[in-house]
């Protein structure tokens, strides 16, 4: 007899954990810009740091704790994780992060800081210089 779980339980696994890693991170990231930076780089990086080891510690010996289809990739070449189950763990991360994301975005109404506020083509311009020659 297996004591490993079935594929479907692992599965769902790896999407609770992809999608509580994705909501917490996105989330850190609205706050910060709802909050004016309030966070930081530091801050979101922490949430991120956080919930990864929570889901690792709650999840990890139910799925392996990938909860990234590059990770599961990865296992997959190595020979870590079978060819039959790459599918699945692909099916449970892929589709969860959307759902978070409009989790977030939906439960609070947030417009960016006027900072923010700029169009694509301004970040490829480079800064003017005003040196007298």
């Amino acid at each position: 007899m297996s004591t490993q779980p079935t594929l479907p339980r692992r599965a769902a696994a790896e999407a609770v954990g992809t999608f509580g890693l994705v909501f917490a991170g996105c989330g850190a990231v609205v706050t910060d810009a709802q909050r004016h930076g309030a966070l930081g780089v530091v801050g979101i990086g922490l949430v991120f740091f956080l919930v990864l080891v929570a889901a690792i510690a709650t999840l990890g010996h139910v799925s392996g704790a990938h909860f990234n289809p590059g990770v599961s990739l990865s296992f997959f070449l190595t020979g870590h994780l079978p060819a039959r189950d790459l599918a699945a763990y692909w099916a449970a991360s892929s589709p969860a992060p959307p759902s978070p994301r409009c989790s977030c975005w939906s439960s609070r109404r947030v417009t960016p800081p006027t900072s923010a506020r700029r169009s694509p083509a301004s970040l490829w311009v480079a800064p003017s210089s005003s040196s007298s020659s």
